[in-house]
């Protein structure tokens, strides 16, 4: 009787460490459901990004006032006649 006890209780102690720390135990599954969020999260992160370009090549493709800002924020372009102001921080050197 004693042995066929000792035998549950390795039997038992044996799937519990399985439980713990196998391959597909339960820290492992933490582990990943941690980076399935993470890649969730990046995977948003991306699909905010594309939505923005999107819109942002839909708008050069219907007018001239897209592009024009576009080169006037990323070129520092200016117009015929207009006059360009360039403001400097004092307690920021260059």
């Amino acid at each position: 009787m004693k042995t066929l006890v000792v035998c549950i209780l390795a039997v038992l102690v044996a799937l519990q460490y399985s439980y713990w720390t196998g391959r597909s135990g339960h820290f492992a599954v933490q582990e990943l459901r941690v980076q399935i969020q993470a890649e969730e999260e990046y995977n948003s992160r991306l699909h905010e990004r594309n939505d923005r370009l999107r819109r942002q090549v839909m708008a050069l493709r219907q007018g001239t006032e897209p592009v024009e800002a576009l080169a006037r924020r990323e070129l520092g372009m200016i117009k015929r006649g207009e006059d360009f102001y360039v403001v400097v921080n004092p307690g920021v050197a260059p």
